[in-house]
């Protein structure tokens, strides 16, 4: 951080990219679609990445590689550096910028010496190997070699001393680095003003001579309206001044893409008028099957999904109020013993109130009075509450079994008012029973049961035997 800090603006700027791996080198210009090979502008063998550029085997690089080396050695000389801490360093970056291409990294120096000056440099040999040795040229060293001078030198004041040789230690090894990046970037565009010229011309001449030659084989690489571009020949485009060029070749590349914007549009919509992709036909199983042809015919009534898949569906009464016919409900007619609660189904049609009846019950002699009185009654009088319980264990009544096909017994006779003749029926236990009322078109006999068990009675249309 202090090392940083000491730099001006713009070479923040640069310690900033070499730091994180920005420079325009050819990796990156391929990338970016600037250089489609993105060779090493000093050796033209290999791609161009950022550990090329310490790495590369070309004379001219190694020759200055070499020189900087020198010059790191005796600034490392000068700061006072311990000569087993100042070997080691050396020794490790002589590896990584000229001897990488031999083999593995080779130990330390200073290893298997006991010497305490050895043993601390080794072990900073040993992380800083761990760490990478192009991270060093980064400016990222390791602690250990601040501390080994530190501890060489026997300074007062370690911790001061430790940032001032690391301060003064990291900005070398940035100079190394910058130092191989201008040889590289020298060799690309000319060391001195004339060579750069001279280098820029002829990079515009080849872009001239390539886009004359793609004329030459395609015009229509360029609409008819941008091929007078094209009117100059060669020659005479070639001793145009550099700014001419420049914007010539602009122009050129702008007309290029407005003929490869305008062909790609074309195509689309010949594509849409002649016809694009086929839509894939569904055949219907139900019809296409010869076998299920017949199904398929057979008209069915198909229902809303409304009215299987709500709940509203399935509110009987709901349904039953909302049609007023049985056209406006399908036929469908909800009745009335589906209702949840027998209090809220009137019947307004008879005027008539519910009377909870149930066939497999027994039924109390209340409840048959209940009946007769609403049958004798022009207007039935709706009963909010009525007695449903058959255990009247406070009247001390036996309860009737009331049922379409059991005997009847004289006194469900008796309550439900009808007279019986006492002298055709004289048993025992009965002492007068009122006769029953029957229809003369009835020919089916009447069994009475009476309350006493093994006695019954039969009443055919005249008369009654025992």
């Amino acid at each position: 951080g202090a090392a940083f800090r000491s730099q001006t603006i713009f070479q923040q700027i640069s310690v900033t990219k070499l730091s994180h791996s920005l420079w325009n080198t050819g990796a990156q210009k391929r990338l970016f679609g600037q250089d489609p090979e993105g060779t090493c502008p000093v050796c033209l063998a290999e791609e161009e990445t950022m550990d090329h550029v310490f790495q590369c085997q070309h004379e001219s690089a190694l020759a200055i590689k070499r020189i900087q080396l020198e010059n790191l050695e005796e600034e490392l000389y000068l700061l006072g550096t311990p000569a087993a801490t100042k070997d080691s360093i050396m020794a490790g970056l002589q590896w990584w910028l000229i001897d990488f291409h031999t083999g593995p990294c080779p130990k330390a120096p200073g290893f298997g010496s006991i010497y305490r000056s050895q043993v601390w440099a080794t072990a900073a040999y040993a992380e800083q190997t761990g760490l990478g040795w192009g991270q060093l040229l980064r400016g990222r060293p390791s602690k250990l070699w601040g501390e080994n001078f530190v501890n060489a030198t026997q300074r007062s004041k370690p911790k001061e001393f430790h940032l001032w040789w690391s301060k003064r230690f990291i900005k070398l090894l940035w100079k190394l680095s910058f130092a191989i990046w201008e040889h590289r970037n020298q060799t690309l565009h000319g060391k001195t003003q004339a060579e750069q010229a001279q280098l820029q011309q002829a990079e515009i001449n080849a872009k001239i001579e390539e886009a004359y030659a793609l004329f030459k084989n395609d015009p229509t690489m360029v609409s008819a309206s941008a091929q007078s571009l094209f009117q100059q020949t060669l020659e005479h485009m070639l001793g145009r001044q550099k700014q001419y060029k420049r914007c010539w070749i602009r122009s050129v590349q702008v007309a290029i893409e407005f003929q490869q914007r305008e062909t790609e549009r074309l195509r689309k919509q010949a594509a849409k008028f002649f016809g694009g992709k086929s839509t894939p036909v569904v055949l219907n199983p139900r019809t296409s099957h010869p076998a299920l042809q017949d199904q398929a015919d057979t008209p069915t009534r198909e229902f809303p999904r409304e009215d299987i898949m709500t709940p509203r569906s399935y509110n009987l009464r709901r349904r039953r109020r909302a049609c007023s016919s049985d056209e406006e409900s399908d036929g469908f007619v909800v009745p009335p013993q589906m209702f949840a609660d027998p209090e809220d189904s009137p019947y307004q049609w008879s005027i008539a109130s519910d009377v909870p009846l149930r066939c497999d019950g027994p039924i109390s002699p209340r409840e048959l009075e209940d009946i007769l009185q609403q049958e004798q009654s022009p207007i039935a009088t709706a009963s909010t509450e009525t007695q449903s319980d058959s255990s009247y264990e406070e009247r001390k009544q036996q309860d009737v079994q009331f049922r379409g096909d059991a005997p009847i017994s004289l006194s469900e006779l008796q309550f439900l008012g009808q007279e019986v003749d006492a002298n055709e029926t004289e048993t025992p236990g009965i002492s007068g029973v009122d006769q029953l009322d029957r229809s003369p078109t009835e020919d089916s006999d009447v069994r009475l049961e009476v309350d006493q068990p093994n006695q019954q009675l039969f009443l055919e249309t005249d008369s009654i035997t025992s």
